[in-house]
């Protein structure tokens, strides 16, 4: 029996967790009461974190997503909770560039993946806006599932 270096089960470690968040398809469509319809940057924002970041940070936003197992297995930082109202005071570039360059770079999770090759800059933004507007309404109403 072959035991693995720690480089090593990082490596793979990140390899699993990356096929875990690419192949598994999460309906994820979490709406605010609070955040009305005709909000469209609000839900493409939602959109984009519905299709990026909810198997990781969790359908409601909360950093419990369904890797969230993977990540005490490896021992990482988990996901970050965004109903935490400290996030809707971050300021919007600093959150835009955790999106765009990943955890790592910014002495974050390395398994915060970089989504500045697969996003557009207004798609981070969208995305950086739902994080911020969950983070202030979170705790005056519930999120729902979407229509």
């Amino acid at each position: 029996m072959t035991i693995l270096n720690p480089v090593a089960f990082r490596i793979y470690g990140s390899i699993l967790l990356f096929l875990i968040c690419s192949l598994v398809a999460v309906n994820t469509h979490a709406a605010h009461d609070l955040v009305s319809d005709d909000d469209p940057r609000y839900r493409q924002g939602l959109k984009i974190y519905a299709d990026y970041c909810s198997r990781c940070h969790g359908e409601h936003a909360d950093g419990r997503g369904r890797t969230v197992p993977l990540y005490v297995k490896l021992k990482g930082a988990q996901p970050s909770n965004f109903q935490i109202k400290l996030y809707a005071f971050r300021p919007k570039e600093y959150l835009a560039n955790i999106v765009r360059d990943g955890g790592e770079k910014h002495s974050l999770s390395q398994y915060m993946p970089p989504f500045g090759g697969e996003l557009t800059a207004g798609q981070i933004d969208d995305v950086v806006y739902f994080i911020q507007k969950v983070s202030v309404y979170i705790g005056k109403t519930s999120l729902q599932e979407m229509k």
